[in-house]
């Protein structure tokens, strides 16, 4: 399985420093299972990455009460995190990429 990168325009945010890319997973059970899909804002200036939306969800809070209407756990937000930060490790230790871009 290939993590692919896709380039996506930043909406109406435009900052000299931060941009939007959008990461998704593809491979032989694509048919069968929703692959991981999210929406990743890079700040070069401090060289971060921040997922903004994930499988179709936006705007992520830094903390939940439990339990809540949408069922997110309490730490979210850092959930989806650190889950890119392995996400992309793997990739990495596994020779999966596509030419991505180097940060300034």
């Amino acid at each position: 399985m290939a993590a692919r990168w896709a380039s996506r325009p930043a909406s109406q945010e435009r900052a000299p420093c931060a941009m939007h890319r959008e990461a998704s997973q593809r491979g032989i059970l694509d048919d069968y299972l929703e692959t991981p899909r999210m929406r990743v804002h890079l700040y070069h200036d401090v060289r971060m990455a921040e997922v903004t939306d994930f499988q179709r969800q936006r705007h992520f809070h830094g903390r939940y009460r439990y339990p809540n209407a949408q069922m997110h756990q309490p730490d979210e937000k850092l959930q989806l995190n650190r889950f890119l930060g392995e996400w992309l490790e793997h990739g990495l230790a596994h020779g999966h990429s596509l030419d991505l871009p180097e940060l300034p």
